[in-house]
């Protein structure tokens, strides 16, 4: 198996709805991913994949999203908590039909706090 790993940010802001049905107060993070992509194969130019390519295809999912409250964005669609988890669920749901056939998001990290990462493994 081969892997290649790209990382990026996003800057956005979110508040959870916690237990008792109360919501956090609005904040902004910083959100740092760092993507896993893998293959039994190397392609013709003997690459997992392009990693320009890779990283311009993450920066077209995660673009719409700079500045954004995710509550508010498809992430939040039907009253889901835009929690760190989820936010790196629907990130790796969006990239995996745009990857070359063969090739598979083995995980993706998100992180919106200094030492602290969310794991989406498809």
């Amino acid at each position: 198996m081969y892997a290649i790993e790209i990382a990026d940010q996003f800057f956005a802001s979110h508040q959870l709805r916690l237990l008792d049905g109360s919501y956090e107060p609005l904040h902004a993070h910083a959100w740092h991913i760092l993507l896993r992509i893998q293959s039994a194969r190397l392609d013709a130019m003997g690459t997992v994949m392009d990693f320009h390519e890779l990283a311009a295809t993450l920066r077209r999912i995660i673009g719409p999203l700079e500045g954004q409250n995710l509550g508010q964005t498809a992430i939040g669609h039907n009253h889901t908590n835009p929690s760190a988890e989820r936010v790196a669920e629907w990130i790796a749901l969006q990239l995996q039909p745009m990857m070359p056939a063969g090739v598979s998001l083995a995980w993706l990290r998100i992180s919106e706090a200094e030492n602290c990462w969310a794991i989406y493994q498809p």
